[in-house]
């Protein structure tokens, strides 16, 4: 069997955004743990916080508080859960895009949940789907029925409508049992 070494890269860059979101899950853990300021490497000078530095393209440094931003992350909910998200959001895009260089292959349901997931997070968590996305979803299915992995949570199908001009166009999101699929339903109208 030959495979496409272009597969290969794109399903290596998923397992490994897959696996770095767990990695950064257990750096959040131990982070908001008390016990993490223990980890903080010694300040150079007694009684002053450590400090991190967070290198720039031209050789420069930026300087950091490593205790003020330990502290920050494990006392505020709020960046927590944007701390979390923002990992899941970013994997998204780069998978996106991997798959956007390679045209997404054969445009399997799941490949095609990810092209409209990808660009949903893009714009801001919002699906806005354009006269061209219709035609897309049209010709291509898009859903995770088929995924290794699958949620437990039932959640309610959701709606989206499209365009009312001379074809009505409306883009169906569902998650149920554990699947997330987009579907569009085109049916001309009388003008």
């Amino acid at each position: 069997m030959i495979v496409d070494p272009g597969r290969l890269e794109v399903a290596r860059v998923a397992q490994h955004l897959a696996s770095g979101y767990y990695a950064f899950l257990v750096a959040h853990l131990v982070a908001v743990n008390p016990m993490s300021i223990n980890s903080l490497p010694p300040s150079p000078v007694l009684g002053t916080n450590p400090t991190g530095e967070i290198r720039r393209k031209d050789g420069t440094f930026h300087t950091l508080d490593l205790r003020f931003y330990l502290d920050l992350l494990r006392e505020d909910q709020s960046l927590q859960s944007h701390f979390l998200r923002t990992w899941a959001m970013g994997a998204l895009l780069m998978l996106g895009d991997e798959l956007g260089a390679h045209d997404y292959f054969d445009h399997a349901p799941i490949l095609e949940l990810v092209y409209h997931l990808r660009n949903g997070v893009a714009h801001g968590n919002r699906f806005n789907i354009t006269y061209s996305g219709k035609r897309r979803l049209a010709r291509h299915d898009a859903h995770n029925r088929q995924a290794a992995v699958k949620s437990r949570k039932r959640l309610a199908a959701a709606v989206v409508d499209g365009c009312r001009d001379r074809h009505q166009s409306d883009v169906h999101h569902f998650r149920s049992d554990g699947h997330h699929f987009v579907r569009a339903n085109t049916e001309s109208r009388q003008p």
